[in-house]
């Protein structure tokens, strides 16, 4: 008796790392995708798994077959904790002046990876930040830019700025951040998930105030 498992067929692209381009196949007129089918005696649980055929599988096949799919690896990461984009806010100190360049930006810009069991299989699932969107909390309009800002420079522009026009206000600015999936199926290649995911940020809070000038001398 055998245990059985299916991987799925890449394009031979010369990269053994990674699979972006999974091999289409043709059932019926019907597209699908090719995957092998791999089978291991059950009275040998640790030997290694062999090569026993080829199956084209359509769209809606897969779960009979307990097919590990990008869709089902993005179920289970829409379920685990991602980080929250920091927020860093220039003039530090939670006050910023009125029409004034107020600078933002955030730490948030390496990959997170968990692993988790799917179908009885270790998976890795990697997320990367690919966007921001900012939210002023002054009631404008939310700015989505694929940059997560920088600190000031003297003599730079500001990547990510806001200019708040009413003073003696507290605002809630946020960011949040999007990540684009990967996931890794044990000694697998890694997969593209081929849906974003977006971790909505904390607002903060952000007073801003007018200058006063003071005479001396």
């Amino acid at each position: 008796m055998y245990s059985f498992r299916v991987s799925q067929l890449c394009q031979d692209d010369g990269d053994q790392q990674t699979c972006d381009n999974p091999r289409a196949c043709n059932t019926e007129n019907v597209v699908g995708t090719l995957f092998t089918v791999y089978r291991r005696l059950i009275a040998t649980p640790n030997a290694d798994w062999e090569a026993f055929a080829v199956v084209c599988l359509i769209a809606g096949e897969e779960p009979r077959f307990e097919v590990i799919t990008w869709q089902r690896v993005f179920e289970v990461m829409k379920t685990l904790e991602w980080p929250e984009a920091e927020l860093a806010i220039q003039p530090v100190g939670g006050k910023t002046l009125v029409n004034f360049e107020t600078n933002f930006f955030t730490t948030t810009t390496e990959p997170s990876t968990q692993t988790v069991r799917l179908l009885g299989r270790e998976v890795q699932i990697e997320a990367t930040p690919v966007s921001y969107t900012w939210h002023w909390g002054d009631g404008s309009d939310a700015y989505e830019t694929d940059n997560p800002g920088a600190e000031h420079v003297d003599g730079e522009e500001h990547q990510v700025f806001h200019v708040y026009t009413d003073a003696d206000v507290t605002e809630r600015p946020s960011v949040d951040v999007t990540y684009r999936g990967r996931y890794k199926v044990e000694d697998e290649p890694w997969r593209p998930i081929h849906e974003t995911l977006t971790v909505t940020g904390t607002p903060v809070p952000l007073e801003v105030v007018t200058a006063r000038v003071h005479l001396v001398g």
